[in-house]
C-alpha cells in the first residue's frame, strides 16, 4: 500500500483577509468623493454649456426683430426667446464666488429666475446693457442645480451688446453696464471651480 500524500493547502487566513478589506476600505474613502465631485462638476460644467447656448440663441433671435437699446435688460430677451420650465419671482439662488452676500433674490421685476429642464436656475439681473458698443454688457446669473446651498457656486455670463458672452472670470476690464448695477463692472474675478472652458 502507498503512503497517503500529505496536501497543503493554501489560502489566506482571517487577519490576511481583514487586513486586505481595510486597505481597500482606506481607498474608497480618499477616492469615491472625489469621483463623485469630479462626476457633479462635469455635469454642472455641461449644464452651464447648455444654457450658455441658451442664452446666446436667446439674445440672437430678440435682435433679429429687435434693437439693443442702453436701457435693454437680459430679461427682454430671455423671457419670450429662452425655453424654460417656470419663472420663479420668490425665491433665490446662490451667489457667485467672491461677490458680496451668499444669495441673490429672485423679485418680479428686472431680476426674474428662470427655472430650465435640467433643474439648474438662470436669473436675470437688473443690470442693463447701458450702451450698445462692443464694451457694453448685460449680466446674467446661472445656478447650477438650484438649489440654495450658500457655498457662492453659480457662474455669471456677461453678454455683451455684439452678441459675445463671457464669464466673470473673463470679462474685460473696460466692461461698462447700465440700471441698477452702475456704469462699470468689476474687474474680472474667479468662476466656479466646477466650470471650465
Amino acid at each position: 500500500m502507498c503512503p497517503r500524500s500529505i496536501k497543503s493547502h493554501s489560502g489566506f487566513t482571517l487577519a490576511e483577509l481583514l487586513i486586505c478589506l481595510a486597505i481597500i476600505a482606506e481607498i474608497a474613502t480618499f477616492t469615491i468623493p472625489k469621483i463623485l465631485t469630479a462626476q457633479q462638476n462635469g455635469k454642472f460644467n455641461a449644464l452651464a454649456k447648455e444654457a450658455m447656448g441658451s442664452i446666446s440663441q436667446a439674445f440672437q433671435l430678440y435682435t433679429t426683430q429687435n434693437a439693443i437699446t442702453a436701457s435693454t435688460y437680459p430679461e427682454e430677451f430671455l423671457s419670450p426667446y429662452l425655453g424654460y420650465v417656470s419663472i420663479d419671482t420668490t425665491g433665490s439662488i446662490d451667489n457667485s464666488p467672491g461677490a458680496s452676500g451668499a444669495t441673490l433674490t429672485c423679485n418680479s421685476a428686472n431680476s426674474k429666475c428662470y427655472r430650465l429642464a435640467g433643474g439648474s436656475i438662470l436669473r436675470a439681473t437688473s443690470c442693463a446693457f447701458g450702451g450698445t458698443t462692443s464694451q457694453y454688457a448685460a449680466r446674467v446669473t446661472f445656478d447650477p442645480d438650484g438649489v440654495v446651498t450658500s457655498t457662492q457656486d453659480s457662474l455669471v455670463f456677461y453678454v455683451y451688446a455684439t452678441g459675445r458672452i463671457t464669464t466673470k472670470a473673463n470679462v474685460d476690464d473696460n466692461t461698462l453696464g447700465g440700471g441698477t448695477c452702475g456704469a462699470t463692472w468689476p474687474s474680472p474675478t474667479a468662476d466656479p471651480s466646477w466650470f471650465s472652458w
